[in-house]
């Protein structure tokens, strides 16, 4: 087999891996001697054409949602054309939720601020003396006396 041949089965090997079939079903279909044949090809593969850098991976997923949020949307709108509401709600579910996926990918979901209203109506004095009152009782409740037959 050629490199170009081999190269374009050990990338096929990885999407197999990747949609979740074992190493033997790839070795199965694809020709491979063995399952550890398979994974080798597809980590010499990977070593070969290592993953693209963060924001080109994140540019890549948003701009696959973002066109097929665009398609979606297109299928929801022929929908509500022929009176087919019930699958034009359920498309509008997917295009927001691809919608609100593109957001988090592209860093717009912000967290909102929490207001903590604290009054503290002792003196750090007090706390203090309170703390050491309530430690002083746990030390104190702890001794417990021993009965008369194991004191000998």
């Amino acid at each position: 087999m050629d490199r170009k041949s081999s190269t374009a089965r050990a990338a096929e090997a990885w999407r197999l891996h990747v949609r979740g079939r074992t190493w033997q079903e790839i070795a199965d279909e694809l020709g491979f001697k063995s399952r550890q044949s398979a994974n080798k090809a597809v980590k010499s593969y990977l070593e070969k054409n290592p993953p693209a850098d963060i924001d080109t991976m994140r540019r890549a997923r948003g701009d696959l949602l973002a066109d097929t949020t665009a398609r979606l949307h297109d299928c929801m709108v022929d929908a509500i054309e022929a009176g087919k509401f019930r699958d034009a709600a359920e498309l509008g579910k997917v295009v927001l939720d691809g919608v609100d996926k593109r957001a988090k990918l592209e860093g717009l979901h912000i967290a909102v601020p929490q207001v903590v209203d604290l009054n503290v109506t002792q003196t750090v004095v007090e706390m203090i003396t309170d703390t050491r009152a309530k430690l002083q009782a746990a030390i104190d409740a702890e001794i417990v006396p021993l009965p008369e037959e194991l004191e000998r």
